[in-house]
């Protein structure tokens, strides 16, 4: 009597295992790379940014090392778009802001993996 080899799963349940997989590593790459499939903020010159700031069309304002995020005025119950700019040196820009009431603040750097806080 010859040894029979072993059966082989039905073809349906191969397909839902390949596609569980790949909805399972779809899922783990959102949560580890939100960056990879999240949208992306437009970026705006520096002059588009102060003359928005001047106009008085923009909200509020984050503040960063590397980046100024900030967010227009929206219609009704509608939040405005949110765009971002490199920042330079402005030490004109708070008082800017301050002066078109502005709500800005901002941003705290990045911590370092292994420094020690003070």
């Amino acid at each position: 009597m010859a040894i029979k080899d072993q059966p082989q799963p039905p073809r349906f349940r191969q397909i839902s295992n390949i596609l569980l997989l790949l909805s399972s590593l779809f899922l783990l790459a959102n949560i580890f790379l939100p960056n990879l499939f999240g949208p992306r903020i437009p970026q705006v010159p520096y002059s588009l940014f102060v003359h928005q700031v001047q106009e008085q069309e923009v909200g509020r304002v984050s503040v960063g090392q590397n980046e100024i995020r900030y967010q227009l005025k929206g219609e009704a119950d509608q939040p405005g778009q949110v765009l971002s700019t490199t920042p330079i040196f402005d030490l004109e820009l708070p008082k800017l802001l301050e002066e078109k009431g502005v709500e800005f603040a901002a941003t705290p750097p990045a911590k370092m993996a292994g420094s020690a806080a003070f």
